[in-house]
């Protein structure tokens, strides 16, 4: 996956410590937000080309825990996973719900999806990220839960999570049984993003170097979510198939790409699903 030529450049640094002055100002920056972790020079490689000059995570640890250290440094501090026993809930169509109970999968739609909403449009201009890098969002996909039931006395945000296009809304409800790092809860405080923004600048302005923290035009963005929407309490489970394992994406009947997640699996299991009429609802 990655060429020995760049393995090599990787070995010369640590061997010299050439990394050091980053990892101190990055560790720096962590320190300043009440983080305990920090890294060291092995966990960076720092790359120059005639076009750019910069400095990334090293996946050339022997130790796993290692590898993306400081991507998970900051991932864990910016969002929480979600815990195991707790319940969350799907909201959907009548018909959807059927063929999920019936099919037992779970579709996971592109993140391209929302790139107006909200999303990815606002990352990229919060972060001033290059548009080209957008294609890579046809391949990151995500379900989304809830994990507060709205109030029945407010039909406005009922009817934002309920669809009553059939006779029925529907209400699917699951327990978390195994805590993943691909299922975590939205944060809507843009103060914790601040942490990525001055470790970028800490190294552009010291060294004019680009610090590179991998996943972060990917993974970062596919959890990033404007606060207007904190209504929603929205937990969100994502899988990524730039990296991740492979599954078959398919087109839906709008043309809209996803995949199927087994509902027989070890992280979240289907409870229960709850059929609501919309008068049973609003003029109960």
């Amino acid at each position: 996956m990655f060429s020995k030529k760049l393995k090599n450049c990787w070995k010369k640094q640590i061997k010299k410590k050439e990394n050091q002055k980053f990892t101190n100002d990055i560790n720096i920056i962590l320190k300043k937000y009440g983080i305990k972790e920090t890294i060291n020079h092995t966990h960076l490689v720092r790359v120059k080309t005639l076009e750019i000059d910069n400095l990334s995570l090293s996946f050339f640890q022997n130790k796993n825990e290692d590898v993306n250290r400081l991507a998970k440094i900051v991932e864990n501090y910016i969002w929480n996973n979600a815990e195991e026993n707790i319940y969350v809930y799907h909201f959907t169509k009548e018909d959807v719900a059927k063929s999920i109970e019936s099919s037992k999968k779970l579709r996971l739609y592109s993140l391209f999806k929302r790139y107006d909403d909200g999303e990815i449009k606002d990352f990229i201009k919060d972060f001033d990220i290059p548009y080209e890098i957008k294609d890579n969002y046809e391949k990151i996909f995500y379900s989304s839960f809830t994990s507060k039931i709205p109030k029945l006395s407010d039909t406005d945000m009922v009817n934002k999570f309920r669809d009553f296009t059939g006779i029925y809304g529907a209400r699917l409800k699951f327990k978390v049984i195994k805590k993943d790092k691909n299922f975590r809860y939205i944060n809507y405080d843009k103060s914790k993003f601040q942490l990525i923004h001055d470790l970028r600048k800490i190294i552009k302005d010291n060294y004019q170097v680009e610090l590179i923290i991998n996943g972060f035009t990917t993974r970062f963005a596919s959890f990033y979510v404007n606060e207007k929407f904190s209504y929603e309490n929205e937990v969100r489970f994502y899988k990524n198939l730039l990296f991740d394992e492979e599954f078959c994406i398919k087109k839906d009947e709008n043309n809209f790409s996803y995949i199927e997640l087994n509902l027989d699996n070890s992280i979240l299991v289907l409870e229960e699903i709850i059929y609501e009429r919309y008068n049973e609802i609003f003029d109960a």
